[in-house]
């Protein structure tokens, strides 16, 4: 036989299988009708499907356990020697009047 031949037989025979299958039967037809009506579509769905598969497939990321580990007397050691940051910084000399001019209404 023919390469070309045996080819389409495959085709056709693993076409007729895939159509007996529920599922598969409107995969090809979501498929066909995708790829006549938009194809530009199919192939964004398809390049999609493809990087959905790889994300989901590839190795996982751990990061290494090579942290310095620290005893109870340098740890205590750091939070004394910490001083936090002030959360907003002082305001320029020009906003003090209207900073310390606000009015107060008391009931």
């Amino acid at each position: 036989m023919d390469p070309v031949e045996v080819l389409q037989s495959l085709l056709v025979n693993g076409l007729e299988w895939a159509s007996s299958v529920p599922i598969l039967s409107w995969i090809i037809r979501y498929i066909g009708t995708s790829l006549y009506n938009d194809p530009w579509r199919l192939f964004l769905e398809a390049a999609l499907f493809i990087v959905l598969l790889n994300y989901l497939l590839q190795k996982r990321y751990k990061p290494t356990k090579n942290y310095v580990k620290l005893s109870k007397k340098e740890i205590d050691d750091l939070v004394e020697e910490w001083e936090p940051e002030p959360l907003i910084s002082t305001p320029p000399p020009r906003h003090h009047l209207d900073l310390n001019s606000a009015l107060v209404i008391d009931e």
